[in-house]
This record gives C-alpha cells, structure tokens and sequence, in this order.
C-alpha cells in the first residue's frame, strides 16, 4: 500500500535532505519529484527574553549561573548519555555553568545513576517533563542549547525554536540539524557525534564566547528562513506547480491530452514526459 502511494503521487515535500535522500534512496522516488520544505517555528511565541534575570530567577537559576539546555525524549537514540559523558569531562573546565536536561522516558534511571556516578549532582538537573506552558522561559533562560542527537533527526524543531528565542545552538551532525547550523554558523557543530568531540566542542566554544552567534543573528536567521509564513509560501508553489501539470496533461475534462510529435507526426501521451517512467 505504501510503495502504491509513492507511485501515484506526482510530488513529496519533505522536511530535509535527510528525509529527501531516504525517499530516493530507500523507495526510489525521483529527485525531480521531491521538493524539500523545512519546518517552521512560531516566532510570536518562542522570541528573546526582555528580562532574563527574572525569569532565571522564576525558574531557581542563580544571575551568575551559565546554563546549556537541552530538551529531549529520554531514549538513546537522542544522545544523552554520550552528552552526560561529554559533560563530565568538559564540566571541570567549565565552572559556574549547569546542564539542564529536560524530558521524560526510560533512560531516567540510567541517567540517574551516571549523574551520580560522575559526581554531577550539582551541574546537572534532570527537569522531567516540561509543559508546553513553560518552553518559553526555559529557552529564554539558555546561554546554549545542545541537541545531542544520535540518529532520526529528520528536522530539528527545537533547534529553531531555540534560535528563535535568541539562543545560539550547538549539535551534532545528525539529520536536519546539520542543514540547519551548516547553513547557518557551521560551528556550531560538534565534529561527530561521539562524546569526547561533544566535549571538545564544548570547551571550544565556552573558551571563545565571544565568538557565540548573537540572539539577533540567531533569531534573523529563523526569520530568514524558518517561519510558517515562509513555509506556506513554498507549499502553495508546489500545489500551483502539480496543478498546472495536471491540466497540460489531463486538460479541463479530466481527460489526457495528447500531443503531435513535429517529427514523426504520431501522437504521444504527454504523461510520460511530464511525469517520468516512475509513474
């Protein structure tokens, strides 16, 4: 049934380049037919703190306290154990900072027992699930958001919504994020996604802040090419453009037109040329 649909379909929009290779690759979807839309952020909402001592202050942040966020499923495959491994080794070096991992799944007692394990107890809080009412002053509190992320980031919603609210992110090269942040401050990418170069990345950029992205530049390039206005301007020229080659080939009626080859003077059906021998 699913292979079924992707051949009938006469386009595919997907969130990255990832997702595109894995369409073509895997199913054997043209390239032509796939058009790449990334995902937006809601600018209005996740925006840069104008009183960011309050609200480090409202969350139990001390003013003098660095803080790296991150926001994840507790699952493996999201890199928080090779983040927490990373840590250990960065956090000696890097003093009045904490991580914040905020989340709810089936490595909490794994993490648990590392945190305490590596004698982390005061440099990283596990937050638990954080309510959809609250990611805003989380965000807005951050120095630095990291993604960690091991495998399957087809997008990288918290990484734009993150710089959406002026904070500059730091990931591995997984997925959508490596798009995002290759495009963006290149970096800002950890080198692989294994735990020592997390942890030289981390000492890296705390070692050359002033070389951070600023919220500005962080927030201007959300708005340059992650909003939901901007995604829906590019769904509708997909739309346009399937609909205007559904009547070259089927006309008005429903039917397929046909057209004359010049040189031979036979008919040939247009729907090969216009959609290719997949279809």
């Amino acid at each position: 049934m699913e292979m079924k649909a992707y051949r009938l379909a006469d386009a595919f929009i997907v969130l990255s380049e990832t997702f595109r290779d894995i369409l073509h690759h895997d199913y054997g979807v043209p390239l032509s037919k796939i058009h790449i839309v990334s995902g937006g952020a809601d600018i209005w909402r996740f925006k840069p703190a104008t009183n960011r001592i309050g609200i480090k202050d409202k969350l139990g942040l001390s003013e003098g306290t660095n803080v790296i966020l991150t926001l994840r499923r507790l699952v493996n495959r999201m890199g928080l154990l090779q983040l927490l491994d990373a840590w250990k080794e960065a956090a000696p070096l890097i003093p009045d900072t904490v991580l914040l991992i905020g989340g709810k799944g089936p490595l909490k007692d794994e993490l648990e027992r590392r945190i305490a394990e590596y004698g982390l107890q005061s440099r990283v809080q596990l937050l638990g699930y954080i309510p959809d009412s609250e990611l805003t002053d989380y965000y807005q509190a951050a120095d630095l958001f990291v993604v960690p992320s091991q495998a399957l980031e087809g997008f990288g919603l918290i990484t734009v919504e993150a710089m959406a609210a002026g904070i500059p992110v730091m990931a591995t090269p997984v997925g959508g994020n490596r798009e995002i942040l290759q495009k963006f401050r290149p970096e800002m990418l950890f080198a692989s996604k294994n735990s020592r170069d997390m942890a030289a990345g981390l000492l890296r950029m705390f070692n050359q802040r002033e070389h951070w992205p600023t919220s500005e530049q962080c927030r201007d390039h959300v708005m340059a090419h992650y909003t939901w206005e901007h995604v829906s301007e590019q769904v509708e020229l997909i739309f346009k453009s399937v609909i205007d080659h559904h009547s070259i080939v089927y006309g008005r009626n429903g039917h397929t037109r046909l057209q004359t080859n010049r040189k031979g003077g036979n008919e040939k059906d247009v729907e090969s040329s216009v959609f290719g021998s997949y279809r």
